[in-house]
């Protein structure tokens, strides 16, 4: 009887222990930078990074501050086809293909872009462009104002 008192706590103990998730730290810093309202993705605040690139697949951001968000976005995974059209459009450098991605996907979107920027690429005053790729798990999003300066970064997480 003591061995099945002593199991069956033992299972107690340890179903209680599953329970308990850990959040990644990427997910963790979205939900205290960042807030999802109706209007959709909304940066608070933080300590703002570069962006660098050593080549291949060695780029992303970091400190200093300058032009890339204070977090890496997770994607969720039914999004990727989304973002598959939206880089395939940015990759055919024609404006028109861009902006109507944005458009046709602009519910998606504003739940990882401002949308005050996604709505300027609609309208064809910034630019996008991409670094990386969703098989290598990890792709940045440039917005380029129409001086060539990029106004902000987004590094996003497949």
């Amino acid at each position: 009887m003591k061995k099945v008192l002593f199991t069956l706590s033992i299972a107690a103990m340890l179903v209680g222990c599953s329970k308990e998730t850990i959040s990644p730290t990427t997910v963790d810093a979205k939900q205290q930078l960042s807030e999802l309202s109706g209007d959709g993705f909304q940066l608070k605040s933080g300590t703002w990074r570069s962006f660098y690139d050593n080549g291949g697949n060695d780029f992303g951001c970091a400190s200093p501050a300058l032009n890339c968000i204070p977090f890496d976005i997770v994607v969720v995974g039914l999004h990727e086809p989304i973002f598959e059209d939206v880089m395939s459009a940015i990759a055919s450098n024609n404006a028109t293909k861009v902006s109507q991605e944005f458009s046709d996907n602009r519910n998606v979107l504003k739940d990882y872009f401002d949308i005050s920027e996604i709505d300027e690429v609609i309208d064809s005053n910034l630019t996008v462009t991409s670094r990386g790729s969703i098989a290598g798990n990890k792709v940045c999003f440039k917005f380029i104002d129409s001086t060539s300066a990029i106004k902000t970064i987004y590094p996003l997480t497949f």
